[in-house]
């Protein structure tokens, strides 16, 4: 029990990337709920009222996988390419939305491995502005829907191999921590 960990409905969050392969190796689904369901008995013994597993739903069907967990959330570790307007962010979190699954709003800034490379920032990430954009938009979701959910995740902090960072960088300095910061602090 560390006050630094994050709980919420007193239940500890764990975050999965990669839940297909965790399912695939515990032979499917069905395992893998039963150890879901062993770690949620777990948690309720160290006083908590289970566990929230908020899982990677990029990789396979999103749907039958990550959202079949009984205790789960989904979310997108990242938009890929598709990153680089408010729109297209705020459409493709609906469609997780409309699914059914319970989910994390998700942020990011882009995919791409020339992250090292000033050359083509402009062309596969999102601006600042379209950060701060998204995510007003997923608080005006929350409050519009009554969404109880009420979470979102910015992919990633310092994935630099993969393009999508929020970390300071030489390129943008804090901007892209400042969007984030205008945007939780509005409304």
């Amino acid at each position: 029990n560390q006050p630094n960990y994050l709980i919420k409905d007193n239940k500890p969050v764990v975050f999965m990337f990669g839940t297909q392969n965790f399912v695939n190796i515990l032979g499917g689904l069905e395992n893998a709920n039963k150890a879901i369901d062993y770690w949620n008995e777990e948690c309720k013994k160290a006083g908590f009222d289970g566990i929230l597993i908020i899982s990677d739903g990029t990789s396979g069907n999103f749907v039958s996988t990550a959202s079949n967990f009984a205790q789960g959330y989904v979310y997108s570790y990242g938009w890929q390419y598709d990153s680089r307007s408010a729109k297209t962010q705020l459409t493709r979190n609906d469609a997780y939305f409309a699914s059914g699954a319970k989910t994390v709003g998700s942020v990011t800034m882009g995919w791409g491995r020339n992250a090292w490379s000033s050359a083509e920032l402009g062309e596969i990430f999102a601006t600042p502005e379209t950060i701060k954009e998204t995510i007003v938009g997923l608080k005006e979701r929350f409050a519009r829907e009554q969404d109880p959910t009420n979470m979102i995740i910015l992919t990633c902090w310092d994935e630099y191999g993969e393009g999508h960072f929020f970390s300071p960088t030489r390129v943008h300095g804090f901007e892209y921590l400042n969007a984030v910061r205008d945007a939780v602090t509005s409304l």
